[in-house]
């Protein structure tokens, strides 16, 4: 699932330049998965330096490292 999860975002930072960010909302829709399980892949792929999270207006924003 932590591949599919980085695969997903990867695949939407390209569409957008990596310059907009990828809700938690998003993910947890696109992937089918509750909260917590996502919660926990993103906490991997932050620990991994692959992804970092921004607060934003409304919710918290995921972008690839550069």
């Amino acid at each position: 699932m932590l591949q599919k999860l980085k695969e997903t975002i990867i695949s939407r930072q390209a569409l957008n330049q990596n310059k907009c960010g990828i809700t938690i909302i998003f993910l947890i829709n696109e992937l089918n998965i509750n909260s917590d399980e996502m919660k926990k892949l993103l906490n991997e792929l932050h620990a991994q330096k692959i992804i970092r999270i921004r607060q934003g207006i409304n919710h918290k924003l995921i972008f690839l490292r550069s």
